[in-house]
């Protein structure tokens, strides 16, 4: 078996970040809001998933 690369003690830290970026302008009880209307829609966790990348520019 090969080799297993880890990210190290700076990938871990880094992505434990709680901070959302500053040029997210839209509250986390917004987008609850949001995925709850889209969940009445039938819409399924993917297609929510884009709706949210695609109107509000979520990654």
């Amino acid at each position: 078996m090969g080799h297993m690369h880890n990210r190290g003690i700076i990938g871990y830290i880094s992505s434990l970040q709680e901070d959302h970026p500053s040029w997210l302008n839209t509250s986390a009880q917004d987008v609850e809001e949001n995925i709850c209307k889209f969940v009445k829609k039938g819409l399924t966790p993917l297609q929510i998933g884009v709706n949210l990348c695609d109107s509000h520019n979520f990654a």
